[in-house]
Order: C-alpha cells, then structure tokens, then sequence
C-alpha cells in the first residue's frame, strides 16, 4: 500500500509484490510511505519512498506467519505453549484462547447490543411506537475450533504444546520447522478431546494420604496425588479408553477399598509399641533381640544404643514379645500383650547379668590384625560340658559371650573354619571367670604356607643335556604344559611354586634327540600337591643305532655270494672237474717259484760271502 504526504489516510496504490526487483508507475512526484500488507514480517514497518531521489526500495522478510488450529468436543479452557529452537527465544504462552464460535456470538451480541442502544434512541425520539423484538444469539454447539499464529524466524524450529484442565490432545505436541520461502499458513492441526477423571474419598477424612494410579497390569505409577483436608482427591484427565488401577497409603495407617465404589478407601489408624531396655543398674542395653509376633505379623530386631526399640504400623489385636541376649535374663522374660487402633503403647524391660564376655585379638607375628579366624572358649574339669566360640572381625578382635562364672576356659583357635592358620601362640589361654568381663586375651597365629615347591635333577650323560626339557603337567589335561625348563647345562631343574592344592600332577622329561640314530625311553612320574617340597630324580641312558652304512655294505657283499653257491650246485657236475684241474695247474706254478727262490737264494749267499772275504783285506 502506498500513501502520500499530505493526502491523508487513503492509499493512493495498492500493488501485489512477487519476490524479485519489481516496478510501478506512480501518478504524481513527492514522498511515499509504502507499508507491506503480508503473511511475511519486514525489518521495518513502513519504507519512505521519494521520487526526487530514486531508488531501490529494500524489503528484506524477517518472520512468517505461522497458522495453527485445535479442534474440540467440549468447551474448555485452552493453552498453547510455544518453544523455540532458538535459545535466546523466551517460551511463547497464548491463552487461555477463546473458540471461532465464542468470538461469534461475542461480535453477535455486540452486534444486538448496539442495535437495542440504537433502537431505544430512536424510540425516545418516537413515542408511542411498539417495543423492540428481542434478539436471540445462537446456542454454541461442537465441535469447536481454536485458532493461533506464531511469527517464526527463517528455519526456526517450534515445538507447540496445547494443554487444558479438561482435555487431552491427540497429538500431544507437534514440532514443524519455518521455511520462510512461501506463506507457511496453517502448520499445525490438533484434536483434543475430554479426558477421564477419577475422584475419591477416605472415610473418615484423613489428609495427606497418597494415592496412585497406575494402567492396569503396569509395575509402575502413572501419576501420584494427596488428598485434601476434606480427605478427597481428583485426577486427570486421564485417557478414557484405558483401564487404571487406584491404590492409597499412609504412614500408620491401613488403607482398604470400600466394595462397590471405585476409589474410595476406609482408613485405620495403625499402633505402635515402643520397648525400653536396661540392666539392673539402670544403664541402657543395645543389642537385645527382641521377637514380636502377632495375627500375621513377624519381627526380631535389636536395640539400638540406647536401649530403645519401637514396632510401628501394628494393625490393632494381641501380640507376643520375648526379649533375648546371651548373659542375660529379663523381666518380664515374655509376654502377651494386647494393642488398640491408634494406641501407642511403652514396655519397660529389665535385664539382669547371668553370665560375662572375654575380650581379645588374633595378630600375626607382625601385629596386623588376622579377620574372620573362629576363636573358642572350652570349659575344663567341672565346666566341660560348656563351651562358646566366635569369629574374629576386620581389626582381628573377638567376644566370647555367654562364660559362666566359676569356671575355668582354655581360649584357642578352633580345629575347624582355620584352614589357612598352622599353629598359634600360645596354644591356648587358661582364663578364670568371676564377675566380670575379661580382657586383653591376646593371640599370636601363624599363617599355612600355600605354596608347593618342585624340583629335580637328571641322570645322563653331559652331552645329551642341551637336548633335554622338563614339563610339568596337571594329570587332567595332558596336552598342554603348564610350566617347561630347559637344562641347558645343569642336571639339576626347579619350577615356579605351585600352590598347595592336593591336586595331581605329571612331570615328563622330553628330549630334542634323534629317534632313528637313539634308542631311548623318556622318564615321567606323578605325584601330589601335598606337603611343601617335592624332589624328582630322572634318568635318562640313550643308546645308539648300528650306523646304516654298514649294514647297506654287508647286505651287498651277501647277494652276490648266496647267487654264486646256488649257481655252484646246479651245475656241479661241470664245475667240479673245472676246480679240480685249475688246481693241478696252480701247484705247478707254485713249484717252479719255489725252485727260483731256492737258486736265488743260494747266489745271495755267496755274494755276501765274497764281500766278507773282501772286507778282510
């Protein structure tokens, strides 16, 4: 719209702009204020325009026009609550909105009112004319429509969320994000419709009590509420299409659904008994157990510091109690007592010393206090047939409860539950008792050594023992080793400590020799993880094969000749005749080498003698 100075309100243009540079042709000079009429939101209100100075007129979108309705089947108050995804935006709260149909019928009525204000002037002006006819507004009927706008930034995301005394909205929320590029118009659409109430009362009017209401089968409350001081309550609106379930509760009350109503409860009032303990002379008793039973009621607790114990809750009826701690008796040692609603009764209890404690510590050598060691008391001669025992706590002190006086106990460590003690010192401690507690009953124990040492040596020869190994197996799996030592050079091997837990165990020794140049078996013995200490001897003797090459030559010289006897005595008629005369043959020369030897011989003789005669000269 474009108006001009001077001209007064009327517009002297009215111009559709599409996104873009756009032109219009105004009809005389001067100064224009331009003021956009859009579902888009400007920098500024109004821009001036003036044609002695041309120019580009800017118009930059900052918001959008966001629409939404709620449709609904009852007329109720109605909130809408809008959020920003932009932090610095403060939450947005409209309402309570009024519907299409209330606006109506309020422009109707203003409507009928001015037409009565306008009808009675004429009337004074015109008497004696008839009365005026009476208008009617329209009744409003369902559904109802309300409606809501939102101007959002560029890419802003909003989250709406309705919320009424009355309805449910369906759906709870809608998130939808402004794009800014067209008119967003209408976004958000949401139904809602009238929820479910649940309304009780306690008899007699009690405040305070807390109610719970859960969907039916579910583990956990969906919502919880406390009566007023009329003692009723009312929740909702709870979806009309689900079952719930309604429980109450109040401290020392009992709270019982009344038949035929949904909702309402009978409260009564629970008791409550409080017992105060102490000795004879008058000094408080903590650590009593006291049992109270009663109808289907169950309890053993035990007093604290000062004595005091108190049952609350007690539904009304009859219930037994009986007070109970060693070395002592109690008056009243039981009895029935009976509790009223609502009565909070006080029973006092006197306990009286019948027998005493002994005190003392279990350490270790060093001091440091030994936890959970079973420590007993053992009556001799005349008390023999009394006996008590204990177990030792975090800082290694214990107390034995219940020793009778007169008679004489012997404190030591019990046979049973020490396992990882081997002896103590001393063996026990001889106590007297009189009147009172002993102390200072002092015990020194010595821990089990849990460790299992192993070790051997092997008997062989030096030279095998850098093919040598030691494995140590458990006797349940045999495949795998759980510790291996190499000798190298020592006969003698040692494993890591074993722990001493009686289970059984292989150690085989292994060797790096070979098989098909040494005959030899591998050494393995078994034993126990009992004791402290093992030591296993291994011998080892290898012996080595008959080389293979000596054998090949004596099995090649042993065919030829077994070939030659068979061929022999197939054909023996000729060869026998063959051997015979190559034998004839070999005497004749053997007796002609003979004759040359003897004329040789006889020639060095005399040579040998001239020379001897020539010598001589």
């Amino acid at each position: 719209e474009f108006y001009q100075d001077g001209n007064g309100p009327e517009n002297v243009g009215i111009y559709n702009l599409s996104k873009g540079v756009n032109r219009f042709c105004l009809s005389k000079p001067g100064v224009y204020e331009v003021t956009p009429r859009s579902c888009h939101q400007f920098e500024h209100e109004y821009y001036s325009y003036d044609t002695s100075s041309p120019s580009i007129l800017t118009l930059t979108a900052v918001r959008h026009h966001v629409l939404g309705t709620i449709v609904t089947d009852k007329l109720m108050d109605v909130t809408v609550t809008i959020k920003s995804s932009i932090d610095s935006q403060p939450a947005l709260v409209l309402g309570p909105l009024k519907s299409v149909q209330e606006l109506r019928r309020e422009q109707q009525l203003e409507e009928i009112e001015s037409r009565r204000q306008e009808r009675e002037k004429k009337g004074q002006e015109e008497e004696g004319s008839k009365p005026p006819v009476q208008e009617m507004v329209e009744e409003l009927q369902g559904p109802f429509l309300y409606e809501f706008s939102y101007w959002a930034r560029s890419g802003e995301k909003i989250t709406v969320t309705p919320s009424s005394k009355e309805l449910l909205f369906y759906p709870p929320y809608v998130e939808v994000v402004v794009s800014g590029e067209s008119c967003p118009g209408k976004l958000i659409e949401i139904h809602g419709k009238a929820g479910l109430f649940l309304v009780g009362r306690i008899h007699p009017e009690l405040e305070g009590v807390e109610i719970f209401i859960s969907e039916k089968g579910a583990t956990s409350a969906l919502t919880t509420v406390f009566t007023d001081d009329k003692g009723t309550y009312s929740v909702g609106p709870l979806h009309s299409d689900m079952e719930y379930t309604i429980t109450a509760q109040k401290e020392g009350f009992v709270l019982t659904t009344i038949e035929g109503t949904v909702g309402d409860f009978k409260a009564f009032a629970l008791a409550g008994v409080t017992f105060e303990i102490k000795s004879e002379d008058d000094q408080a008793l903590a650590g009593v157990l006291l049992s109270l039973s009663g109808g289907m009621f169950r309890s053993n607790l035990l007093t604290q510091d000062d004595g005091m114990l108190t049952f609350s809750n007690l539904s009304p009826g009859q219930y037994y109690f009986k007070p109970m701690m060693k070395e002592f008796r109690f008056e009243p040692s039981s009895q029935m007592i009976e509790v009223q609603e609502g009565q909070n009764l006080k029973i006092q209890i006197t306990g009286y010393r019948t027998a005493y404690s002994c005190y003392g510590t279990v350490s270790s050598l060093n001091g440091e206090p030994e936890q959970g060691v079973s420590v007993e008391a053992v009556g001799q001669k005349d008390c023999s047939i009394y006996g008590e025992d204990t177990i030792t706590d975090e800082e290694g002190k214990f107390r034995l409860r219940g020793l009778r006086p007169d008679c004489v106990y012997h404190v030591q460590l019990k046979a049973e539950g020490n396992d990882h003690i081997e002896r103590a010192l001393p063996q026990h401690r001889a106590i007297e008792v009189g009147n009172s507690d002993i102390g200072d009953v002092n015990i020194i124990v010595f821990r089990q050594i849990n460790q299992f040492d192993l070790s051997g040596n092997v008997i062989t020869a030096s030279e095998y023992l850098s093919t040598l190994c030691v494995k140590l197996y458990k006797s349940e799996n045999l495949d795998n080793p759980i510790h291996t030592v190499n000798l190298g050079v020592s006969l003698f091997f040692h494993f890591p400590p074993l722990l001493r837990d009686g289970e059984s165990y292989m150690v085989l020794l292994d060797s790096t020799l070979s098989k098909s140049q040494y005959d030899y078996t591998l050494p393995q013995v078994s034993f126990t993880a009992i004791g402290y200490h093992k030591h296993i001897t291994l011998v080892f003797s290898p012996t080595r094969k008959l080389p293979e090459q000596d054998i090949a030559q004596g099995s090649y010289i042993a065919l030829p000749l077994t070939l030659l006897l068979l061929l022999a005595g197939y054909n023996h008629e000729k060869l026998i005749p063959l051997v015979l005369q190559l034998t004839t043959r070999l005497q004749g020369v053997r007796a002609l080498g003979q004759t040359g030897s003897d004329t040789g011989s006889s020639e060095d003789a005399k040579r040998q003698t001239k020379k001897q005669k020539m010598r001589r000269t």
